[in-house]
C-alpha cells in the first residue's frame, strides 16, 4: 500500500535534537541512566525550561530522591527562567496522590520521574508497572516523559530488561 506513514510529533530541544532523532517525541516515554552526579538532573531542568518556552505548559517534576530545595537550588545556579512552570512534587518515600490523578490535574508538557529506582523501592515489576503508566499518560497527554533510574556496577541500566523494552529510548 502506499500509505504514508504519519511522522511523529517531536520538540525542538535544540543541541540535544540529534540525541532524540530529530527532536523529543511527544509520545515518548525515554529512560535515563548515569551515576551520581552526571548531570542527570541539571539536564532534565534544561529540557523542562525549553519545553516550557515551546508549550507555555507546565512540568511535572516527581522527586523521589532530592528535596525540592535542592533541584530549585539547582535550578537557580544554572539559570533557569521558567522555574515557576515546574511543578515538583516531593515523593521521597512513594507518591501521597494517585499518579493519573495529577496528570489528569496538571496536564504538563512534560513528566519527570527521579528516579523510577527510589520510586519503586527496586521492586522491578513495579518498575515495569509504573514505566507502562507513564507510556498511558504521555499518550493521552501528547507529552513526553523522562524517567531516571540507576545504574549498577558494569555501568548499565540496571533491572529487568523487560523495563527497557517498555521505554521508547535509552
Amino acid at each position: 500500500s502506499d500509505a504514508k506513514l504519519t511522522e511523529t510529533p517531536r520538540l525542538d530541544i535544540g543541541f540535544l535534537n540529534a540525541v532524540f532523532g530529530g527532536g523529543l517525541a511527544q509520545t515518548s516515554v525515554n529512560l535515563v541512566a548515569g551515576p551520581p552526579g552526571a548531570g542527570k538532573t541539571t539536564l532534565f531542568l534544561q529540557l523542562a525550561d525549553i519545553i516550557i518556552d515551546q508549550t507555555g505548559k507546565e512540568v511535572l517534576h516527581i522527586a523521589t530522591e532530592q528535596h525540592p530545595a535542592e533541584i530549585k537550588s539547582v535550578a537557580q545556579r544554572i539559570k533557569i527562567r521558567n522555574m515557576h512552570k515546574i511543578r515538583i512534587v516531593k515523593a521521597m518515600g512513594g507518591l501521597k496522590r494517585n499518579m493519573f490523578e495529577m496528570f489528569e490535574q496538571y496536564k504538563p508538557g512534560l513528566i519527570i520521574i527521579d528516579s523510577l529506582t527510589m520510586l519503586c523501592e527496586e521492586d522491578l515489576n513495579l518498575q515495569v508497572k509504573v514505566a507502562a503508566d507513564v507510556k498511558r499518560g504521555t499518550l493521552e497527554l501528547q507529552c513526553p516523559s523522562l524517567l531516571v533510574n540507576q545504574i549498577n556496577k558494569g555501568e548499565d541500566h540496571a533491572g529487568l530488561m523487560k523495563l527497557q523494552h517498555s521505554v521508547d529510548a535509552l
